[in-house]
C-alpha cells in the first residue's frame, strides 16, 4: 500500500493532460447529481421570461439597473432551453471553463511557479464557500459568465507585466476583459484590490526599497504610469448598486398590455 501512494505521489501530469484533470474534479464535485437537479430560486422567473417572453425581453428588463447584463440573459437563453438539465450541465461546463482561466491567469501572474499555481487553481474549483453552483440558470448569467472575463483579465495583466515587448497589446485585452467582468454585475468590484497584490508580487526584485516597490505598484494598478496594467480605478461603473433589483424592472408583456410587477 505504501508502495501505491509512493507512486502516486511521484506521478506529473504533463501540461497537456491537466486539463482532464480539472474535468475529472469537475464532474466529481458538481456532476454526480446532475440528473436529479432543477431550477430553483431566482431561476423560475427567468426561465418563465425565457419560455413565453422570449430572451430579447431581457434586454429591458435590466436596461434600468444593469444594462450591460441582459446581452448575456440575452445570448445563453437564444442558444438553451428552458429545461433544468441543460443549465445544469451548462453549469458544469462553466465551472470547467473557469477552473482553466483561474489556472491560466495564475500562470501568468507566476511563470517560474506552475506547481503552486496548480494547486491554487484546483483549490478554486472546488472552494466550497460559493454555494450557488446548483442555482444555474441565475447565476451563470449573473457571476460566473462575468467572473470568468475577469479571471481572465488577471491573466492578461500578468501577461502585460511578464512580457514587457507586448504590453500595450495585453493591457488593452486586459481592459476589455475587465469591463466584461465588472459592468454586467458589481460584484467583483470588491475584488480590483487583488490586482494590486498581483502586481506586487510581480514587481518582486525589480525594485530595491519598499518605496520604490510601491510607487511602481501603484502606477501599474492606476493606469497612471506604464500602461503595463488596468485598473477599475480609471474606469466609471454605470451600473447601479443594489442588492435587489427596484419593483418594475421586469416589464412583462401581455399581449398588446404591459403590466409592471
Amino acid at each position: 500500500m505504501t508502495s501505491v501512494f509512493e507512486r502516486l505521489r511521484r506521478r506529473t501530469f504533463s501540461e497537456k493532460s491537466l486539463p482532464f484533470l480539472f474535468l475529472g474534479l469537475t464532474l466529481l464535485a458538481y456532476g454526480l447529481l446532475l440528473p436529479w437537479t432543477g431550477f430553483y430560486w431566482d431561476d423560475w422567473p427567468f426561465a418563465w421570461i425565457a419560455r413565453f417572453l422570449g430572451p430579447q425581453e431581457f434586454i429591458p428588463a435590466f436596461s434600468h439597473v444593469r444594462p450591460f447584463l441582459g446581452p448575456i440573459f440575452l445570448a445563453t437563453t437564444s442558444l438553451l432551453p428552458e429545461t433544468p438539465l441543460a443549465w445544469q450541465t451548462f453549469a458544469l461546463l462553466v465551472r470547467f471553463a473557469l477552473a482553466l482561466s483561474a489556472w491560466w491567469a495564475f500562470k501568468n501572474i507566476w511563470p517560474e511557479q506552475p506547481r503552486q499555481a496548480l494547486t491554487a487553481a484546483l483549490l478554486f474549483l472546488v472552494y466550497p464557500g460559493y454555494s450557488q453552483h446548483w442555482v444555474a440558470f441565475t447565476h451563470i448569467n449573473q457571476e460566473l459568465i462575468p467572473f470568468f472575463f475577469y479571471l481572465v483579465s488577471f491573466g492578461l495583466t500578468g501577461k502585460a507585466l511578464h512580457d514587457r515587448k507586448h504590453f500595450m497589446l495585453f493591457t488593452g485585452l486586459a481592459m476589455i476583459f475587465q469591463i466584461a467582468g465588472i459592468f454586467p454585475t458589481e460584484y467583483f468590484l470588491a475584488m480590483e484590490p487583488l490586482r494590486f497584490l498581483f502586481i506586487w508580487s510581480m514587481l518582486a526584485g525589480q525594485t530595491d526599497t519598499f518605496k520604490s516597490r510601491f510607487a511602481r505598484t501603484v502606477k501599474h494598478w492606476s493606469g497612471s504610469g506604464t500602461p503595463s496594467g488596468c485598473t477599475v480605478t480609471t474606469l466609471p461603473v454605470p451600473t447601479r448598486i443594489t442588492a435587489f433589483p427596484p419593483r418594475g424592472i421586469y416589464r412583462l408583456r401581455v399581449g398588446r398590455h404591459r403590466c409592471r410587477s
